[in-house]
């Protein structure tokens, strides 16, 4: 059995009072023998709490401010910076992939769900197909 590192960075920059706030969290995966093992992964993860809050609270920071900023209020408050109704698709798609490959996955899935998504935001997702930022292979290794 064997631990991997995953390490994700989230920055932001709020205008308006001129701050930011950058949140670093590493998580690290079980990888056994035989591969991935749910139940040792579960295991770690339950007596690990800082990590799981930490993660969590990175993932509601980043919808939350993508509902600040794309709402009318958020373009008011953030000035330039807030993107408003009509920016929301892709301030939404930004955020899928600052957050990481699953969110990205989710919205590769949901990119084909005209049933669950209005048209402007199909059109936004459908980027995750084919036109998403490459990963750094050294990031990529040190998850390993």
């Amino acid at each position: 059995m064997g631990m991997a590192d995953i390490s994700v960075t989230l920055r932001f920059f709020f205008s308006a009072t001129q701050t930011s706030l950058t949140i670093s969290v590493t998580l690290s995966v079980i990888v056994t023998k035989d591969g991935y093992d749910a139940a040792e992964n579960a295991a770690y993860w339950t007596t690990r709490p800082v990590p799981v809050i930490s993660r969590c609270i990175g993932i509601a920071g980043e919808f939350m401010w993508w509902k600040l900023t794309s709402s009318r209020l958020g373009s008011v408050l953030l000035g330039s910076s807030g993107g408003g109704p009509e920016a929301s698709p892709g301030l939404l798609l930004s955020a899928l992939i600052r957050l990481g490959p699953a969110f990205v996955k989710i919205g590769q899935a949901l990119s084909s769900r005209p049933d669950v998504l209005p048209p402007d935001f199909l059109r936004e997702f459908e980027k995750l197909q084919d036109r998403i930022p490459a990963f750094a292979t050294d990031e990529a290794f040190r998850g390993m």
